[in-house]
């Protein structure tokens, strides 16, 4: 919910490729996905 308020304010989404949140975010485009678990990829 939280990826798809901020796209609804222009804003990117930075998360973990897990979950539903893969299916709401374009990696590179309406923002990032980082390997699950991999917190140095912040």
């Amino acid at each position: 919910m939280v990826a798809l308020e901020a796209a609804a304010h222009g804003l990117p989404t930075v998360a973990y490729a897990a979950g539903g949140v893969s299916d709401a975010v374009e990696n590179g485009i309406s923002g990032w996905l980082v390997a699950a678990g991999d917190a140095s990829a912040f």
